[in-house]
């Protein structure tokens, strides 16, 4: 039991450190609220949206994103592990390249990602795909003995 209450502990005191340095830099430091809002007043906005119906829509809209990504990018990542696995030559040529990808932080690939896609729901998708997809092509890759 101890070892499992450590970790929370931990965490919890992590976000009340992050809690209290965002309200003293928000609030005493004199940060403006343009820049940097407090996290009452970000509170009562999230509780303002929540309750009046605002909010929903965006979630909506936000967990059909992360669905149809996380589904089109997991069955091509199989698909495509699965013809790694078959076929030697495939993985030897393209593993490399797929490394390269997949070990590039997300964030610097956005702006192409907006070039080639604009800033509608492909983009979003695109974005989710290459995560998940990757991820799940890879790691069998990892465990193979070769």
């Amino acid at each position: 039991m101890k070892g499992r209450i450590k970790p929370v502990l931990e965490y919890s005191a992590a976000l009340l450190v992050l809690l209290a340095a965002w309200w003293y830099v928000s609030g005493p430091m004199g940060m403006p609220a343009y820049l940097l809002p407090s996290p009452a007043s970000v509170a009562e906005l999230l509780w303002s949206m929540l309750m009046n119906g605002k909010l929903l829509p965006h979630l909506a809209f936000t967990m059909q994103n992360i669905v149809i990504g996380l589904v089109v990018g997991s069955v091509f990542g199989v698909l495509l592990a699965y013809a790694f696995f078959k076929t030697p030559a495939l993985s030897d040529y393209l593993e490399g390249p797929l490394v390269v990808i997949q070990t590039a932080p997300k964030i610097a690939l956005a702006p192409l990602i907006i070039i080639w896609f604009g800033l509608g729901l492909t983009a979003k998708i695109v974005l989710i795909f290459s995560l998940v997809s990757s991820l799940s092509l890879l790691e069998p890759l990892r465990g193979s003995a070769r």
